[in-house]
């Protein structure tokens, strides 16, 4: 398997566009690890957020 799938290649320039936005380097990391970091930055934005009441 030399190529990923196209998904996962739509994934990992989803990833790597929203870090870029947020300012954070993305040069020379793998598609796991962008991966990875993308999803902190998600999960670590829904737990700044107040929850409405």
């Amino acid at each position: 398997m030399d190529k990923a799938p196209p998904k996962i290649d739509q994934l990992v320039a989803d990833a790597k566009a929203e870090l870029k936005r947020l300012g954070i380097d993305t040069e020379g990391k793998r598609s796991d690890e962008l991966l990875n970091m993308a999803r902190e930055q998600r999960n670590h934005a829904r737990t700044a957020r107040p929850k409405p009441q």
